[in-house]
């Protein structure tokens, strides 16, 4: 079976304030939130622009497939993947649509804001291709259960 480049060549996001059962830190005074955007005083710190990633402990080993809240992650709108992760090793979905959720502000909802991406089984782990993030706060978060 051909190995996918992806599959060896992306960068780790692991910090802890990914982990959807992190809060959004502002009780640690981490103001300001967190976000997936490149050229930021407050962009995250394992972020560096589009590209193919892997979610690594402690802050989880996927990006969750349903919204975990807003106000979680260490950012304000939470990024979650609409859909289900490939069930195959090998096997790669394109088009897939990464959501932020911001329910519960104004008339937002858990997909408010989106990007377009992919997300690749390596067979032990999950590669994903993630944009920027339209704007602050939002930020790819990262659990260790589907």
């Amino acid at each position: 079976e051909q190995q996918h480049p992806e599959c060896t060549d992306y960068t780790v996001l692991n910090d802890s304030r990914r982990s959807i059962h992190h809060g959004d830190g502002t009780r640690e005074g981490a103001k300001p939130l967190k976000c997936d955007d490149t050229g930021l005083s407050y962009t995250s710190p394992d972020w560096v622009g589009a590209g193919w990633y892997r979610m690594m402990g402690p802050a989880g080993s996927r990006i969750p497939e349903t919204p975990p809240g807003r106000r979680q992650c260490g950012t304000g709108a939470t990024g979650w993947m609409k859909v289900s992760h490939p069930a195959v090793a090998g096997e790669t979905k394109e088009g897939v649509t990464f959501c932020f959720d911001d329910k519960g502000v104004y008339d937002r909802t858990d997909c408010y804001w989106s990007t377009q991406g992919k997300v690749t089984h390596c067979g032990d782990y999950y590669v994903y291709y993630l944009e920027n993030t339209p704007h602050c706060d939002l930020r790819y978060c990262a659990t260790n259960h589907f």
